[in-house]
């Protein structure tokens, strides 16, 4: 990767060419946004335009065929990445980041196809527990009403987790070329102000309890506290030097128990676990 960032920064013409190429390849098009954040932190918004604007070309292709979501990533990343050249916060980014989703997903409805999609998903998976549902005493028509608001806030949540990839990624380059170790330590530091953190824990808890429109919202006010928890993660590994296989295995606990690293990210916030830890760690 460190190679890949050395040919991007060595002019327009080879970031341009690493944005087109890979905004042609599904899922490696991360990368095409990680080239924007990389260009737009390191020589500012107006070199980074210029290569956003070259990143959109393939996008826009895939626009034409139905998949909004290039255009999307493309841009917001961009966004992302002026607010953190200019702020230096990442605390501004999450807030921003989650706002942004939320802007992603009231924009939902213009992309029928996708509802469209979800829902027969949806539809599919309960047909194929139906007789499950039937023996819990429920219709499938129920748990879909109580389940799609759910559902459809993945589009927006998807967002919100692909804009932080991309711009971390390109936030890691960064630091690989010009200042090692930067990106560890600003991730290690990662930690949100309480009043921020109840606020997104308040929001997330009333879509929960159904109260629109958050109740359409609800999964994207989680991505901010468990990156933050995840932070935690990386901290203490790295901290009691417990190897990349603890990391990993966090990781997988992570994907069943995301409410558990959710109430880290809080707990940190509100007690600022790292720093007794710190307090604990010998010198």
């Amino acid at each position: 990767m460190r190679a890949l960032a050395e040919y991007v920064m060595q002019g327009r013409r080879q970031a341009a060419t690493v944005a087109v190429l890979f905004g042609l390849i599904p899922v490696l098009n991360l990368l095409s946004g990680a080239v924007v954040a990389l260009v737009t932190l390191r020589k500012g918004p107006q070199e980074g335009f210029l290569v956003m604007m070259w990143a959109l070309l393939p996008a826009g292709v895939q626009w034409l065929t139905g998949d909004t979501a290039p255009v999307i990533m493309v841009i917001g990343v961009m966004l992302l990445a002026c607010l953190l050249r200019r702020t230096q916060s990442w605390q501004h980014v999450l807030v921003f980041t989650t706002l942004l989703g939320v802007v992603v997903q009231l924009a939902l409805p213009l992309n029928a196809g996708y509802v469209a999609t979800s829902e027969q998903m949806l539809d599919a998976a309960l047909q194929d527990n139906a007789a499950m549902l039937s023996a819990e005493g429920v219709t499938a028509e129920e748990v879909k009403a109580g389940l799609l608001p759910l559902w459809m806030s993945m589009y927006g949540t998807v967002f919100v987790m692909i804009f932080s990839a991309c711009l971390m990624i390109g936030r890691s380059w960064q630091a690989q070329l010009y200042n090692p170790g930067g990106f560890q330590q600003e991730f290690h530091n990662l930690r949100l102000p309480p009043r921020v953190m109840l606020v997104f824990v308040v929001l997330f808890g009333l879509g929960l309890a159904g109260i629109q429109p958050l109740v359409g919202w609800t999964l994207i006010f989680t991505v901010a506290p468990i990156l933050c928890g995840l932070a935690v993660a990386h901290y203490v590994v790295a901290v009691r030097k417990l190897g990349i296989a603890t990391l990993v295995l966090i990781y997988l606990v992570a994907l069943m128990t995301m409410p558990l690293i959710m109430l880290v990210g809080l707990a940190d916030s509100l007690f600022n676990l790292r720093k007794r830890l710190r307090s604990k760690t010998p010198d």
